[in-house]
Formats: C-alpha cells, sequence, structure tokens
C-alpha cells in the first residue's frame, strides 16, 4: 500500500523551486517536517538563505484507495478559509506559490512562508498554569473570530459537496464512514448504532448555526512566539487548514474537549471565557458526543487504510455512543 504523504523527493523540491524562483537561487536541501498524516510536507532551505514550508497533497491515485474524507483538494481548500477570513490573515498560513494545474507535479502543492514562534504542543509540558492559560485565552479569541466567518452552506468552502443543514452534511459523512468500515472490514455495528444517535437528534441537528472551523485545531498545529520587549508568549499562528469547512462549531476539537474537560483547568476556563461560552447546554451535549464520534470514526478508519490497529479508535467509539445513549 503507498503512504499518503510520503516523503519529498529532492527532485520534485528542485524543480518547483525553478517554477517559483526561476533561476533567482537553487535549492540547497529539504528538511522533512513531522506531524502531517495527509500533506507530505518539509522545509526547504534555498541557496539564498531564505527557508520555505512545501506541501505537497496526496496523490489522487492514493486518495482513490483510501477513506472517504480524504481529498487531494485540501490545499485549495484551506487557501479557501484563509481568503474567507482576511481579518486572521496575519495568524494564518501564508502562501508564496502554490500550483494546481499539474504544471510541475501531478499533485496539489504549496510553497508557504515558514510560520514563526514553535508548536504550543513542544512548550506546553514547561509551561506554567498562567503562561500556558494566557495562549488558550488567545487561541479562544482567534477561534471565536474563525467561527463568526461561518455562512451556510455547510461543508468545505470549495472542492466539496455542500449542504443546507449540519444534518444533512453529518448524513453525507456517516454513509462515507461507513462504505470505508466495509471497505477496510471495519465492525459495522458502532457505525449503525451511531447513524442511530443522528436520526434521534436530528430536530437539534438540523437547526445548528454554521461557523467556519479549522477541524483539527489542536496544540500540534498552534504556534506560539515571545516578546522581544517582556519576553511573554503569545499566538504566532495556526497552520494544517485543509480540513477547515462550515460545520457545527462544537465540531472544532479543541473546543470540544474543552467542554467535556472533567478538570476544569485554567486553561479551559481561559479558553472558554475568551470565546465566550462557558458551559455546555442541555442542547449541545448530543451535538458534542455525535461530533466527537464522527472524528473517532474518522480516526478508526485512517487506522484501518493505514493498516495500524483500529482497536483502540473503536473503543473510544464505543464509549462515545453509550455516553450518548445508544449503548
Amino acid at each position: 500500500m503507498a503512504p499518503i504523504n510520503p516523503p519529498i523527493q529532492r527532485k520534485d523540491a528542485t524543480n518547483i523551486v525553478e517554477f517559483a524562483f526561476a533561476s533567482d537561487c537553487g535549492l540547497l536541501g529539504v528538511v522533512p517536517l513531522a506531524g502531517g498524516q495527509v500533506n507530505s510536507t518539509g522545509m526547504l532551505i534555498l541557496d539564498d538563505g531564505r527557508r520555505f514550508v512545501l506541501r505537497i497533497a496526496p496523490d489522487p491515485v492514493v486518495e482513490e484507495q483510501g477513506p472517504s474524507w480524504l481529498s487531494p483538494f485540501g490545499l485549495r481548500r484551506e487557501l479557501a478559509v484563509v481568503a474567507a477570513a482576511p481579518d486572521l490573515a496575519p495568524l494564518l498560513p501564508s502562501t508564496v506559490m502554490h500550483d494546481f494545474d499539474g504544471a510541475v507535479l501531478e499533485r496539489d502543492w504549496v510553497l508557504q512562508e515558514v510560520m514563526p514562534g514553535v508548536p504550543f504542543e513542544t512548550l506546553l509540558p514547561s509551561l506554567d498554569d498562567e503562561a500556558a492559560s494566557t495562549i488558550w485565552a488567545e487561541v479562544g479569541l482567534f477561534m471565536r473570530t474563525l467561527h463568526d466567518h461561518g455562512r451556510r452552506p455547510f461543508g468545505p468552502l470549495v472542492w466539496g459537496a455542500q449542504f443546507d443543514s449540519w444534518l444533512d452534511l453529518l448524513d453525507h459523512d456517516l454513509q462515507g464512514l461507513i462504505g470505508d468500515a466495509e471497505q477496510f472490514d471495519l465492525p459495522r455495528e458502532p457505525f449503525r448504532r451511531l447513524a442511530t444517535s443522528i436520526e434521534r437528534n436530528a430536530d437539534v441537528l438540523a437547526t445548528v448555526s454554521p461557523a467556519l472551523i479549522h477541524s483539527d485545531l489542536n496544540p500540534a498545529h498552534i504556534f506560539v512566539t515571545d516578546d522581544d520587549e517582556d519576553g511573554s508568549l503569545h499566538l504566532a499562528g495556526v497552520i494544517d487548514m485543509e480540513y477547515g469547512r462550515v460545520a457545527d462549531p462544537l465540531s472544532e476539537h479543541v473546543l470540544a474537549s474543552a467542554l467535556t474537560d472533567p478538570t476544569g483547568s485554567a486553561s479551559t476556563t481561559s479558553m472558554l471565557g475568551a470565546y465566550g461560552m462557558h458551559d455546555p447546554f442541555d442542547a449541545e451535549t448530543c451535538r458534542l458526543g455525535i461530533a466527537n464520534a464522527i472524528g473517532t470514526a474518522w480516526d478508526a478508519t485512517l487506522l484501518a487504510f493505514q493498516q495500524r490497529d483500529p482497536g483502540p479508535a473503536l473503543d473510544r467509539l464505543d464509549l462515545l455512543l453509550e455516553q450518548l445513549g445508544n449503548g
């Protein structure tokens, strides 16, 4: 089985540099960047000292063999999300060149400025509560601003199916997941139970207001940097928005995690306060559970496609379904 995101080949990177910069500079090296599960990603070091992040989308042939939610058009979708939120532009990936027409490769690619700072995930273990809470509050404000750009239809802004309601989009996602379960020989029962939960809560799900979400907002995709004057940390940017779409705001990973955090930590309180939400309403409980269940089902199908053990993800899915009252 071919991987979704094979390492970037030097010859491909060289061709991209020549396409982007003509004869102004050459490629000195390619440094692989870890973390992404969909795009091939690396830092290009040019012989004039400049550095750029190169992201290459999955091969369409591999995409056809993968789970239903996998798309070769994620980088196009990310550019649409960035364009839809101009007030957040200083915090979003800045693309200096892209090719979606196959001029260099048969796969979409973007060349982007290096995001300043370091991943929040790297610093979190060493931060005290006050410093972490400050960053989480800034994340809450970022998320609130992004979500406020949501407008119907639901779904990706470009290059994907769009729907009038969150319920319709969920039904579409679920049908794809049921097909994935069959394709990758996963147990069908959890997906049938998820369908039952969606049907049972159809009235609530049909009336959800649209939000423009990141879809995979987490500390690995949040960058922080320090202030030159006092050394305090602050939000520097957010990366990997190729699965951004119009959806239920409660399907934003980091928001859902905060609303289900049993510890009530200072960081959670800071983020929710900045976002403008403190406790989920009763009607939102099912929305949180279903959004988490869909995300967990995606995890299971990705693991199965990668020929890794989907068991822990399926166990989490069972637990979520029990909490939804569909055990």
